[in-house]
């Protein structure tokens, strides 16, 4: 087996096992799951701490793939997600699990990885911003710290409930779900707040400038069709 093949193949076992046990995993149980000795391991990446920095982002770097896929053209990218044959199901779901567990261990690692996720978010809603996708006010630092932390947040949660038996498990349980695809995904498109008048109170509280559309008026966006409008001002 040549160095650079045994080098791909660890990393690619770690990435399970470190999806499957987190942080903790024992180095015996990633050179088990690689087929290669301890020594071995050793001697491509040093430490157990270096090969995890390089499985982060081997994850983070296809996390970013995927995600860029969707912004070249999100009919596509969903497709292949419902259509993904077994492997590339695996795939994806053991990047979704890897993601949580280097969050979820928490200390120093989980926080140097949220650091990394957030320059990869960065870079992808930069991106999706200058191709009119999202709203160029969405890609401030308060804003992306939010949808990484709203992202992770709601990952967290279906894990911690429905805890997979195997990390494949984990992303059928999602998808299997269309109900909870189609809110997220309209929350997304279309907020919650039928108009502005939660935001500008605040922004006046707070002396921030600006309406929720970004701009300097605080008219309302769209009256809420379940409020006669008379009285939607008092609601």
């Amino acid at each position: 087996m040549s160095d650079l093949t045994a080098r791909a193949r660890i990393v690619d076992a770690a990435t399970v096992v470190f999806a499957e046990q987190g942080t903790a995993a024992p180095m015996r149980a990633i050179a088990a799951a690689a087929g290669v000795s301890a020594a071995l391991i050793t001697h491509h990446f040093g430490t157990k701490e270096a090969l995890k920095a390089e499985c982060d982002q081997r994850v983070l770097d296809a996390y970013t793939e995927l995600k860029m896929a969707g912004i070249a053209s999100p009919a596509t990218s969903l497709a292949m997600l419902d259509q993904a044959d077994e492997a590339e199901s695996a795939r994806l779901a053991t990047m979704s699990v890897y993601m949580l567990r280097a969050f979820m261990d928490g200390g120093d690692t989980a926080r140097e990885f949220y650091r990394r996720l957030l320059a990869q978010i960065t870079e992808i809603m930069n991106v999706a911003a200058a191709r009119g996708m999202v709203r160029r006010e969405c890609v401030d630092e308060p804003h992306l710290r939010f949808l990484a932390a709203m992202n992770l947040g709601f990952m967290v949660v279906q894990y911690v409930m429905y805890p997979p038996a195997e990390s494949v498990d984990f992303m059928r349980h999602l998808m299997d779900d269309p109900g909870l695809v189609d809110a997220m995904l309209d929350v997304y498109t279309n907020g919650v707040f039928a108009n502005e008048q939660v935001l500008t109170a605040y922004r006046e509280s707070a002396g921030l400038p600006g309406s929720a559309m970004g701009g300097t008026k605080t008219a309302t966006k769209t009256a809420n069709p379940a409020v006669p409008l008379e009285k939607e001002k008092d609601v």
